[in-house]
């Protein structure tokens, strides 16, 4: 019998079922995007299950926006089209309070993602519901592209929303940002659907505020972005990245990393940015009995990945982002842990053409066990071989799919029954940017190992 064990207190005791990154209640903060390089059109896409919703995008704290409400049928999706509220819904000012904050409210369970759509400056921020909530954090980034030169100037960016009047949050910088020095803690006070913008001080990689830690009286969530990023060595490309991040009772000790497909012909290495929430964090990459790397709070160790994946294993939890994409266009991504973490169901809608890839990790002996829309053809155990460093205890694939077999504005779901799997999509092309997201559960209650 294949059988593998996962200790999970909370969700034994209460018959729970971990599913993907599905909820009733999201909130999101969209970032500011230049209008120089293209930011727009902007829409948040949702994805219901086998339930009918009814769903309501609000901004609690601005009246002038009028809630938007879809009636969405089972195993359907809907696109929310913000592009016409553009100056409300972006975070276009930094260092004071504004009034953005978006919040989906469902009646039935769903799957969201935000999306900036121009065909050269494009990313998704996968929403996480629930285990986008927290009230401490630490902020990833990187360091090694900078933002191209537009007007307006793009920079990176966090953008914080809270979920309820009188929240305090305290924001510590890694380094001098925008009004702030660094090291020096300050504190602002927001009510529900209120928001604030951290900005960096300056378009250099190494002015990237990666390491700032953020704490709060009550649950908020926080998007992280850096607009069109370039650099000259993986060519002439200027693309943003983005995600929503998780806080630190998200995280986890080990990850698995597939690599995309930079440079001109998928040679050129993807780069993972790895960050410590506590002193004395010792990181091991592909199976290393010595430590490849040792870090303290808030500091982050870039991984330059050319090999297909890359296993890291920490005896602290950590942090780890990701930077891919096709050619010299860019895609981000926070990283699931695979401890005791992932989904049986994930569903999705492809919104653009190009290249399509599903990047799928998942235990060795289930990887036969996949079937998307009730078809078991499109993943096939042959699709899969072993991760790098697992001792063959996990499989990956990173399959592509075309337009026929994935179609645009359709409504997928992909199931394994037998097993938790994560499943990440890259989407896009060398010229016209790249969409990166994963799909899957974030969340866990670990109180042991996996066997």
């Amino acid at each position: 019998m294949r059988l593998r064990i996962c200790y999970i207190l909370v969700l034994i005791i209460l018959g729970l079922e971990l599913t993907a990154q599905t909820g009733q209640s999201f909130w999101f903060v969209a970032p500011d995007i230049t209008a120089g390089h293209g930011d727009n059109p902007i829409s948040i896409r949702v994805t219901t299950y086998n339930q009918a919703a009814t769903i309501t995008l609000s901004m609690p704290a601005n009246p002038s926006f009028t809630p938007m409400v879809a009636n969405v049928a089972a195993n359907s999706f809907h696109t929310f089209d913000l592009t016409p509220f553009i100056n409300q819904v972006e975070s276009q000012t930094n260092n004071q309070v504004d009034v953005n904050g978006i919040q989906i409210s469902s009646t039935a369970n769903i799957a969201a993602y935000y999306e900036i759509g121009p065909f050269n400056n494009t990313d998704i921020f996968a929403l996480k519901a629930n285990n986008a909530l927290g009230t401490e954090f630490y902020l990833s980034g990187q360091d090694y592209w900078k933002s191209g030169n537009y007007t307006p100037q793009p920079y990176a960016t966090s953008h914080i929303v809270a979920t309820e009047n009188g929240t305090q949050v305290t924001i510590t910088p890694s380094v001098a940002i925008l009004n702030h020095p660094a090291g020096v803690p300050f504190t602002i006070t927001l009510n529900k659907g209120e928001t604030y913008t951290i900005r960096a001080a300056g378009t250099n990689a190494n002015q990237r505020f990666a390491g700032t830690h953020v704490t709060s009286n009550k649950p908020i969530a926080i998007t992280i972005t850096d607009d069109s990023l370039h650099n000259s060595s993986y060519g002439g490309c200027k693309d943003v990245v983005g995600d929503q991040t998780i806080p630190i009772d998200k995280i986890g000790k080990e990850y698995i990393l597939v690599k995309g497909f930079l440079g001109n012909n998928g040679n050129k290495p993807d780069r993972i940015y790895i960050m410590a929430i506590e002193d004395s964090t010792k990181l091991y990459f592909d199976g290393s009995a010595v430590p490849n790397a040792s870090l303290n709070q808030g500091n982050t160790y870039q991984h330059v990945l050319s090999n297909a994946s890359l296993h890291i294993s920490a005896n602290k939890p950590v942090y780890v982002m990701h930077v891919t994409g096709f050619g010299c266009e860019v895609g981000m991504a926070i990283v699931p842990s695979i401890h005791c973490t992932g989904s049986n169901e994930v569903s999705f809608n492809r919104s653009q053409g190009g290249d399509f890839y599903m990047v799928v990790i998942v235990p060795s002996g289930f990887e036969g066990d996949f079937q998307v829309n009730g078809n078991n053809g499109f993943l096939k155990a042959n699709d899969f071989q072993a991760a790098n460093g697992t001792g063959g205890a996990w499989k990956i694939a990173r399959k592509k799919f075309n337009q026929g077999q994935i179609k645009i504005d359709h409504s997928y779901r992909v199931t394994n029954n037998q097993s938790k799997f994560h499943l990440g999509i890259i989407n896009g092309t060398k010229s016209d940017g790249c969409l990166y997201g994963y799909f899957t559960d974030f969340g866990s209650v670990i109180t042991g190992p996996i066997y």
